[in-house]
């Protein structure tokens, strides 16, 4: 009854089996990305690496950047998550979170306690890009803004429309049911409380973003989604809160090219005081409200077995 299940297996056997498992999607989603790119938009990955690196981005550039960010998405992060909560527990969608959240307001405290902290998380990546890392960080970090760029280079409503799709959707839902949902789960079985295995999602949230002057940004966006997460026991929360969160920084970027402030607010990574403040209170306020509707995951929600299926499984 219950061997058909990779749950039965022992935790540091279902990890590698994980590990593997995203391994193997990376790999075949390298290997469609080289060859079903070139055929849609003309343009290969190498040439794509080129008009990065110009700052040149025509239309074709744009639609090969979109695709390759679909395709890392879904599997790298995605496909990994869903197979492997499906081979492994009877009820994937609860084995991932993905519950209805325990009250009726929480998701929306949720996105407006995530999409007020921007202010604060941008100026910690301002801080850090003041204080320096070195020609290292800053060639890595020029790379990946120059990716951005590709991908915010849209002129028309429906292309704004695609971004958001590409940039904002897809990777809430990709990520967190990958980051939250199962990488989360896999930390607190070795671990008698949350603090450890949130730091560590977290960390490993930040890590694969890949952007040095970001890192720490990111890391407390991480932690805050997985707090969120836990408060309120439902993913569905998390990933609204990291839907509008992205979205959020997509329409300042795309916006912004036609606005001088926000232009300049952007390119100088400088965030005014006073927003930062007023997005820290508001970010505060709704966390605080959230903390008192919080409907938290259970002491065994990481558990394989229910006690009831522990004692049926005995008989």
């Amino acid at each position: 009854m219950f061997s058909r299940y990779w749950r039965s297996y022992p935790w540091w056997m279902q990890l590698l089996l994980f590990g593997l498992m995203v391994f193997i999607f990376v790999s075949l989603s390298q290997i469609v990305a080289f060859v079903l790119i070139p055929r849609i938009t003309g343009v290969s990955l190498g040439d794509l690496a080129d008009h990065v690196t110009k700052a040149s981005f025509p239309l074709p550039v744009v639609k090969s950047a979109l695709l390759l960010q679909v395709i890392s998405a879904i599997g790298l992060f995605l496909l990994p998550a869903l197979l492997f909560a499906n081979l492994a527990h009877p009820r994937p969608a609860k084995y991932l979170g993905l519950v209805k959240p325990g009250t009726a307001v929480q998701p929306l405290l949720a996105i407006v306690a995530m999409v007020a902290a921007t202010p604060v998380f941008l100026f910690i990546a301002s801080l850090v890009h003041m204080i320096g890392l070195g020609p290292g960080a800053d060639a890595m970090q020029q790379r990946n803004d120059d990716m951005v760029k590709v991908f915010l280079n849209a002129s028309t409503q429906i292309g704004y429309l695609k971004i958001l799709l590409v940039m904002a959707i897809l990777p809430a839902v990709s990520e967190e049911i990958f980051f939250r949902g199962i990488f989360l789960r896999f930390a607190k079985k070795r671990s008698s409380n949350m603090v450890v295995p949130i730091a560590i999602s977290a960390m490993a949230f930040a890590l694969a973003h890949a952007t040095p002057y970001s890192f720490l940004a990111i890391f407390f966006a991480g932690v805050l989604l997985a707090v969120i997460y836990y408060l309120t026991g439902s993913l569905w929360c998390s990933m609204l809160a990291h839907m509008f969160y992205n979205g959020f920084q997509v329409s300042l970027e795309y916006f912004g090219k036609d606005n001088a402030y926000l232009k300049s607010m952007m390119e100088s990574n400088e965030v005014p005081i006073p927003v930062v403040l007023i997005g820290a209170a508001i970010s505060a306020v709704s966390f605080y409200l959230l903390w008192k509707s919080r409907t938290p995951l259970p002491p065994e929600w990481a558990d394989d077995y229910t006690k009831k299926e522990l004692s049926e499984k005995a008989v």
